[in-house]
């Protein structure tokens, strides 16, 4: 899984880490370095001290003298090295680990597969809330050190009132300067003393030298003040960084659940001037959530969350009935079907196909262009059926072989080109499809669909009683219809192919009307330009569309079932589609698959979970009943444990 990066192309956060890092390394040099330092004495420091309390002053708050007008900040150890260097030891430290862990990022799920969408977020904000504090912490305890440390820096010390707010008592310094002269230069912080043998800031003051004061004044503070300036504009630059930070974690959010929360955003540097231009980008802004109140309008949802199920099963009810009185009308208004057209948009599906396709795939030969006899068609259909049983068992055993190597297949679905972000499909776990799909394309070169009758009804046989055999379901109301109807096919002799294929076709319609409105609102979704509902599955979802339209026009049940399967474990990613493939389930369950529906009460089951607002047994009960029904049962559990619990 992707970890979410908060510091990747964001500059503003890591310029900020580093400045606070650097400024916590000057403070560290500073303090060891006065440490060190051979004027900064206990001895010097005690002198140092008696001078100014013989001055009247009196210790209080520690390390601070007052003399009821005037405070002075003592000579003392733990102000000048011990404090400042406790803390930018602790704040490079924390700053190092927040660095190491913003570079390493985020998962987005714990353990448990739990999306934890509050982590990212918490975690720069805690960032930032330690970088102000070590900011603050080092620009106080540097300004104390330096104040402390005055008497061996500069010769004199400061003292603070209300009435003039800083100054120095000339008796305080003159005593100190005659105390350390000549031991100035013995310090190793940078320092005016270390290039001047005058006695301190002092006699510069009493000859005037002004260059020499401000000499005495910047050399020792100019570091520590560039580094807290650098440090402060790298805090405020973290602080303006959210808006990038927000959005990097939307757009990881994004590709791991595949729904779209954040449009690109482009920096202009350049106001727009004109209005057209104006009202372009309010249109773009404005349409997202237009397109999701359609997704919302579609799915007619109720205020209450859980009302969803009820109202989307109330909606298929009634467009299931509008259908069925379509289909009546369509009986006895198209009894002549218009066999050329249907003919050209089958070719035309195919030719889409092959353009996907990036080589082309081996096709099984099946000769069976010497029908020459209409009397002997059905002889000549059986020959060719064996070659097709003959073709079902080739397929089970690449079933087989794919069960076996399903460890290696799901190795290979994790080389995924991140550059096309699409979630591609390896050859193995292909290999079933494609030979569906040549299976298809020998039948177009052979039959042409339409010319030979009676070998596509016997097609739409074959593969409704292999879908149910494999599946382990020939309790199916449907299996049984069909081996009956196979059963009078072989005992009859003058066959109506063009009544029974009729017939197939309205069977067609009624067995897939639900799950073909279902298949057209995925194809409207995916095809809608400002939504990304399915992220990187968005292609895969638009080749099992074309397969299983293909199955149909080709009378192939058993493929458009596996891809008919596919296509709602993907939908489950989305959780507005729900309701949605639960009607469809159901609608299926109560028709032709009512032996999962007596062996596993699954439909009385998702009511319960839908009148408890249990939206994950919901779920799981779907993904039963869909394993229940396929006829590749291995590799659908497979796709359901890569595409919803991966």
């Amino acid at each position: 899984m992707k970890k979410i990066k908060l510091l990747k192309n964001n500059k503003k956060p890591f310029y900020m880490i580093i400045s606070l890092m650097i400024f916590s390394i000057i403070i560290f040099s500073y303090s060891l370095l006065m440490m060190l330092s051979p004027i900064i004495t206990k001895e010097n420091m005690y002198q140092v001290n008696k001078i100014i309390v013989s001055n009247n002053f009196e210790k209080v708050l520690l390390s601070f003298l007052y003399d009821g007008k005037n405070l002075i900040v003592a000579a003392d150890d733990v102000l000048i090295y011990w404090t400042p260097l406790i803390i930018s030891t602790v704040g490079l430290i924390i700053m190092t680990c927040r660095l190491i862990i913003h570079i390493i990022g985020y998962n987005l799920k714990n353990k448990k597969e739990i999306i934890k969408i509050t982590r990212p977020i918490r975690s720069y904000q805690l960032t930032m809330t330690l970088s102000w504090i070590l900011l603050i912490l080092l620009s106080f305890t540097s300004l104390i050190s330096v104040l402390s440390a005055s008497p061996f820096i500069l010769g004199i010390s400061f003292q603070f009132s209300f009435s003039s707010f800083i100054s120095f008592n000339k008796d305080i310094a003159d005593s100190i300067s005659k105390l350390l002269d000549g031991q100035f230069a013995n310090i190793y912080w940078l320092s005016f003393g270390i290039f001047h043998s005058s006695s301190g800031i002092w006699t510069s003051q009493t000859e005037y030298k002004s260059s020499d004061l401000i000499l005495w004044i910047l050399l020792p503070t100019i570091i520590q003040f560039t580094a807290s300036i650098v440090a402060l504009a790298g805090t405020i630059c973290g602080e303006c960084s959210w808006k990038r930070v927000n959005i990097i974690f939307l757009k990881s959010l994004e590709e791991e659940t595949g729904q779209k929360f954040v449009k690109e955003l482009i920096v202009k540097e350049k106001k727009i001037k004109s209005k057209n231009k104006k009202e372009k980008v309010e249109d773009n802004e404005s349409s997202y959530p237009k397109v999701l109140e359609t997704l919302e309008t579609t799915s007619q949802l109720d205020t209450e969350k859980w009302d969803i199920f009820s109202a989307t099963n109330e909606q298929y009810s009634q467009e299931n009935d509008t259908l069925n009185i379509i289909n009546e009308i369509d009986k006895i208004k198209n009894k002549s079907v218009n066999e050329t057209d249907e003919q050209n948009d089958t070719l035309n599906l195919i030719n889409k196909m092959k353009n996907k396709r990036e080589k082309s795939l081996d096709s099984t030969t099946l000769d069976i262009q010497q029908i020459t006899q209409e009397d002997n068609t059905f002889n000549i259909t059986d020959e060719y059926y064996n070659q097709e049983d003959r073709t079902f068992n080739v397929t089970d055993e690449i079933e087989n072989k794919k069960e076996e190597s399903l460890d290696s297949a799901i190795l290979n679905d994790q080389q995924i080109n991140k550059e096309d972000n699409t979630f591609t499909i390896t050859d193995e776990t292909n290999e079933l499809e494609n030979n569906q799909i040549e299976r298809h394309e020998t039948i177009n070169d052979s039959y042409q669909y339409y010319e030979n009758a009676s070998t596509k009804c016997i097609l739409y046989f074959k593969s409704i009683k292999k879908m149910f055999e494999d599946s382990n379901n020939q309790n199916s109301i449907l299996y049984k219809q069909t081996i009956e109807k196979l059963e009078q096919i072989q005992n009859t002799k003058d066959i109506n192919w063009d009544y029974i294929g009729s017939q197939i076709e309205i069977e067609i319609n009624n067995l897939t009307s639900t799950d073909k409105k279902f298949v057209d609102l995925i194809e409207e979704l995916i095809n809608n330009s400002e939504l990304n509902l399915f992220g990187r599955l968005k292609i895969d979802l638009e080749e099992l569309i074309d397969y299983y339209k293909f199955s149909l026009k080709t009378w192939d049940l058993f493929t458009a079932e596996v891809q008919l399967e596919r296509i709602f474990i993907i939908s489950f990613k989305n959780e507005k589609l729900l309701p949605k493939i639960g009607f469809c389930l159901k609608n299926r369950v109560s028709s032709i698959w009512k032996n999962i529906d007596e062996k596993s009460n699954v439909i009385n089951r998702l009511e319960i979970a839908n009148n408890n607002q249990d939206l994950k047994n919901y779920r799981d009960i779907c993904l039963e009943i869909i394993q229940e029904m396929s006829p590749i049962k291995a590799t659908i559990a497979n796709y359901i444990n890569k595409i919803i619990y991966n």
